[in-house]
């Protein structure tokens, strides 16, 4: 959701349920909750974000290409809800699988999973629910809303295959090259500093990236993230310090 207002903008359309996903503010997770389940037309549905509650489950998970432990996780978040249909977020790739009597369907995403990539795929999914046959799942491709879109995955290569296919980088190519390297050093960094200090940096950074993950721009360079956490005031020198390290003279 990012902000509650989103919820009170998309209710001028049409009523809204909403659960709250793993980058909430507080406020967010204070008034939404993390799963929910409805009825319609005789058909229990759970609705959830997707990622594990525990952060340390979810990270472990995340270390995790293959798609089976992920996909037995969603379906068990459905028999547990005693549930015939999971509808989940989080990993932005539209797909629907069937096992046994359960439906788990994700719609894929308009916007990325992180303020520097750029979401390439948009979709959104619509659920038929009839009385005497299956429900159906229609994807609609935002760039191509006139033709069927139909999601394929090669399951066998893994998630980092399909994700490359739905998602990329903003980070321009030299600075893209090193950041899973960089990626690691850089969260060793934040964890040296106090929540308050780091989500204000994070922040900053979302509002100088938002022009390149909505396309306006290319690619962002080191240079303009330093600039845009120097202008963050009051934080640590230390902390501007060691990412400047990172960001600037990683070469």
């Amino acid at each position: 959701m990012g902000e509650l207002y989103v919820l009170d903008e998309l209710s001028r359309i049409a009523p809204v349920i909403a659960v709250q996903g793993n980058d909430e503010a507080e406020e967010v997770k204070r008034a939404l909750p993390f799963q929910a389940v409805l009825s319609i037309a005789g058909t229990r549905i759970v609705v959830a974000h997707g990622h594990e509650h525990d952060f340390q489950k979810e990270m472990a998970l995340r270390k995790e290409d293959a798609w089976g432990p992920k996909l037995d996780r969603w379906f068990a978040q459905g028999k547990n809800a005693n549930a015939t249909i999971n509808i989940f977020g989080h990993i932005h790739i539209p797909m629907q699988l069937r096992r046994d009597d359960i439906l788990i369907i994700n719609p894929g995403a308009l916007a990325s999973g992180g303020a520097l990539s750029r979401q390439t795929l948009k979709t959104v999914a619509l659920l038929f629910i009839f009385a005497e046959q299956p429900p159906e799942v229609a994807f609609i491709d935002l760039r191509q809303p006139d033709r069927a879109f139909q999601p394929v995955w090669d399951w066998d290569a893994g998630f980092s295959a399909a994700h490359k296919q739905t998602d990329e980088s903003i980070l321009e190519p030299t600075l893209a090259a090193y950041w899973t390297e960089l990626e690691a050093q850089i969260r060793g960094v934040l964890f040296n500093h106090s929540f308050t200090d780091v989500s204000r940096m994070l922040k900053a950074v979302q509002w100088v990236t938002m022009p390149y993950w909505m396309e306006e721009h290319s690619f962002i360079t080191g240079a303009e993230l330093m600039d845009a956490i120097e202008q963050v005031p009051d934080l640590p020198p230390t902390l501007i310090t060691d990412l400047r390290a990172l960001l600037i003279t990683h070469r």
